[in-house]
């Protein structure tokens, strides 16, 4: 204060920002590995699901398992889906979120 008077507060912590699920893949385009980061800011199930232009599911990174919180980085490989040049989406669902990320497959 302008009185030189103090106060002090009960606030004990401070949350600077909202942990949010993420999802991102490098490099982008690939061939044939990319690697596919994600991040879940609490324990979920989860399913990381690989879909064609077109939105038909070409197969599945991560079949529906229960993850801890935390950074988990994969590898994904073109040929163990059969791939072509193209577009892809990767979809990661979990309890609360779903979301997509576009991947381009270069030969």
């Amino acid at each position: 204060d302008l009185d030189g008077t103090t106060e002090y507060s009960n606030q004990v912590e401070v949350q600077v920002g909202i942990l949010k699920t993420r999802l991102r893949s490098h490099p982008n385009p690939f061939n044939p590995v990319t690697e596919v980061r994600y991040y879940l800011p609490e324990k979920t199930e989860v399913e990381l699901i690989l879909f064609d232009i077109m939105g038909r599911r070409v197969g599945e990174v991560i079949k529906q398992s229960e993850q801890e919180e935390g950074e988990y980085e994969i590898k994904l490989n073109s040929s163990d889906y059969r791939l072509t040049s193209g577009i892809y989406f990767l979809t990661l669902k979990t309890n609360k979120d779903r979301i997509t990320e576009k991947i381009v497959l270069l030969r």
